[in-house]
């Protein structure tokens, strides 16, 4: 006799290989289709942050295939996405949650104030949106278009993917998100070879479905079919779409008179170009360039907010100082860094809503020298090589006090105050100022000084801004008690919820500059920032001003001094502290932050500068991050589950094992190798007294047996009375399984 052994039942890892194979090419179709749409809504430039609504395709095509691959019903669907929409569009919105640098570098009492200042600013900000709907206003906040495209392009990627995997239906899926993409290109006059680059992996994708649609109607009915039909259908769909895409392309061409002047301009310009070869062959040479612009020291120019920063390369100008210089790069960090410095040319102090006016400074209270530096200043000598051309206004440490001879120390109010002043041939000279120890700063310093006047231009602020940019201040302050808490406060949340960046929009003329940078502006220079920064304190009142000049720029070993280039150039702001007098402040986001009220070791600026430097990924990323590795998670269950659980089982057979399970319960039990007509007939005279349950045992293993070796199928109704009978039998069973109980307790006692 010959045995044959049967095949082994394929493991898990077989059935995850097949299910990878037989999915892998919509995958790759998806993915395509996804990254051709998140293209072209980019390309568009609706908004100069597009980031913030394209990734939420991305996110609901991820959570809508996790949700596919669960055993979630339809309406749990639909108001579990409904839900986790809203939020995503939220943060999207509003990015409540913080960034991956704050998460990663602040203690959790500060991430927690940021994200409730947040979600009140996007509160207050979704109120004001539906009263200018409600009024019919003009808004002019892209918000609220970030917002709907967010949420229409994560209902597109969630509706895409639960169509192609739940429903089996690729037309359905793919027919909101192609008409999103035709709109998006129409609007923004998009070329037609993209839209066709979109066409060919969906076409693709329908061709695919539908053959697989096909082929397990043929296998469900048993109709025979060609292996190698399935190539044919590849074939055949990939000359489909190469011909539509074709015709994509050249319809715009062959079928509008811009089309036409397009393809006459083309051989106008290749017949041009034949006639014109010979004379470029031995064309002359170039003639020389023009020699560019000499290198000008200049400072931000904040007339007006929106002025464009100075960049450049190049040198403006050396700086020597009598702090120690930094240790190099190679050397191991060992106690404190020298103090960091700005090198300050002017200070601004008139607001106008569009801009700055600079302080009328005049030569009366200088500082004396010879009384020495006011508590928390020290001496800091500075010698000034300008290699560039410059204006009178020259540079210094905030506050000068002395300077070589052609300069003149301008004093300004409120305290040991001043700023230079000298010829525009001036190239070399020294300053001595009184430079700042922010470790030495009093927190509880108050905010009120014995000159009114003069306190009364650093808290001026006028009339027409906006009520939210001062309702925006109190909520960033909260109950801080000092003016250095508050200061702090209103630094980090600028730090932290603004993203830095040169090219800015402008607003309207009409609108308040600071208002459009905190609620409406997509990002920020550090000219924004530091008007912001004072605004928001002058709203606590709390005495600041702007001030324009050069960050410290980088110290060169060789030559022992700093070198300051014209990318240097720089806006920050500062705030007057009685007794300390004026202390820098540093809002912008792409700039080392500075620490107060302790000394600057090593360990803190260490700490301090990676944050500035390291690539920002805002809210929206952080919550991309957490929301994909959840959705990662669910699919991952999602397809254990689907390998692991068995068939469902036909209703008969699910009834008969029900009612056996009970009886188990109540001591009536089989072997494993009891058929169910061997098990009737044990239990029959064991339910001969009750009738109700002995008739729903024999009903069900009739129905049973029935639906597993018959010709007729069950019906509806026999499985209708067959399980009234056995809820009615259920008083017959739960006194059997009282008996049973009681004969276990009986049986313990004995023993």
């Amino acid at each position: 006799m010959i045995v044959v052994d049967a095949p082994a039942p394929p493991t898990w890892t077989m059935r995850l290989y097949a299910w990878v194979r037989a999915s892998w090419l919509p995958a790759v179709l998806c993915g395509a289709l996804l990254i051709v749409a998140t293209s072209s809504l980019t390309a568009a430039r609706w908004v100069n942050e597009s980031a913030r609504y394209t990734n939420t395709l991305w996110l609901g095509a991820l959570f809508g295939a996790a949700l596919a691959a669960s055993r979630f019903r339809p309406r749990a669907v639909f108001a579990y996405s409904l839900v986790l929409g809203l939020a995503v569009v939220a943060e999207a919105t509003g990015r409540v949650l913080p960034t991956f640098a704050q998460a990663q570098g602040s203690p959790w009492p500060e991430i927690i104030w940021g994200m409730h200042v947040r979600a009140l600013t996007l509160f207050d900000q979704v109120g004001r949106w539906a009263t200018a709907i409600a009024y019919g206003e003009t808004l002019r906040d892209n918000r609220l278009f970030i917002a709907l495209a967010a949420l229409l392009l994560w209902s597109m990627g969630l509706w895409l993917m639960w169509a192609l995997i739940r429903r089996r239906q690729a037309l359905a899926g793919l027919t909101p998100l192609a008409i999103g993409v035709a709109v998006n290109n129409t609007l923004a006059d998009r070329p037609a070879a993209e839209y066709a680059m979109f066409l060919a992996p969906m076409l693709l994708l329908l061709g695919h479905s539908a053959y697989h649609r096909a082929r397990a109607d043929w296998e469900k009915r048993r109709i025979s079919y060609a292996e190698y039909i399935g190539a044919d259908w590849a074939v055949n769909t990939a000359v489909a779409t190469v011909a539509i895409m074709l015709l994509v392309i050249a319809a715009p061409l062959l079928g509008t008179p811009s089309g036409w002047r397009v393809l006459n301009d083309l051989f106008r310009s290749a017949h041009s170009r034949t006639a014109d070869t010979a004379s470029r062959l031995f064309g002359d040479v170039n003639p020389p360039r023009a020699p560019g612009p000499a290198v000008t020291a200049r400072t931000p120019d904040l007339s007006l907010i929106r002025n464009p920063i100075p960049r450049g390369d190049e040198t403006v100008m050396w700086v020597t100082v009598s702090d120690p210089a930094p240790p190099p790069p190679e050397a191991p960090a060992v106690g404190g860094l020298p103090p960091s410095h700005y090198w300050r040319s002017q200070v601004f102090v008139t607001y106008t809503g569009q801009g700055w006016e600079p302080l009328n400074a005049d030569d009366s209270g200088r500082p004396d020298p010879q009384i020495g530096p006011p508590w928390g200043r020290y001496i800091l000598h500075q010698q000034y090589e300008i290699v560039a051309a410059h204006g009178r206004e020259l540079f210094a440490v905030n506050a000068p006090v002395t300077a070589s001879a052609g300069l003149n120390v301008i004093a300004l109010p409120l305290e040991a105050d001043a700023v230079l002043r000298g010829e525009a041939s001036l190239t070399t000279y020294s300053v001595t100022s009184w430079a700042t120890r922010r470790e030495a700063i009093d927190p509880a310093g108050a905010t009120t000084d014995s000159s009114a006047l003069a306190r009364a231009d650093y808290v001026q602020l006028p009339a027409s801004l906006p009520q939210r940019v001062r309702d925006l201040a109190r909520r960033i302050a909260g109950e801080a008690p000092t003016p250095l808490e508050k200061a702090e406060r209103v630094q980090a949340y600028l730090r932290a919820n603004y993203p830095y960046r040169l090219d800015v929009p402008s607003h309207a003329p009409e609108q308040d500059a600071v208002d459009y940078f905190l609620f409406d502006a997509p990002g920020g220079n550090c000219n924004y920032y530091a008007s912001a920064m004072v605004v928001l304190l002058r709203a606590l009142d709390v005495p600041a001003r702007v001030a324009v000049g050069y960050v410290m720029g980088s110290f060169d070993f060789e030559r022992g001094a700093y070198r300051v280039s014209a990318d240097s150039a720089h806006a920050w702001a500062e705030v007057y502290f009685p007794g300390s007098g004026w202390i820098e402040f540093e809002p912008t986001a792409n700039r080392p932050a500075l620490s107060y009220g302790r000394p600057q070791t090593t360990e803190t600026m260490v700490a301090v500068a990676p944050r500035a430097s390291a690539p920002q990924l805002d809210g929206f990323v952080l919550a991309l991050i957490g929301l994909t590795t959840l959705a990662l998670a669910i699919a991952c269950r999602g397809v254990l589950r689907h390998f692991h659980r068995p068939a469902r089982p036909e209703p008969a057979v699910r009834l008969y094992w029900q009612i056996r399970r009970a009886l188990a319960w109540a001591g009536l039990r089989g072997t494993a190798t009891t058929t169910p007509d061997e098990f009737s007939a044990v239990v029959a005279p064991k339910l001969a007294k009750d009738g109700r349950l002995g008739a729903a045992l024999a009903q069900a293993t009739a129905l049973y047996e029935q639906t597993l070796y018959g010709s007729r199928l069950v019906r509806a109704g026999e499985l209708w009375r067959t399980e009234q009978l056995w809820r009615s039998a259920r008083g017959e069973w739960l006194a059997i399984w009282t008996r049973e109980l009681r004969r276990w307790f009986t049986i313990g006692e004995k023993k």
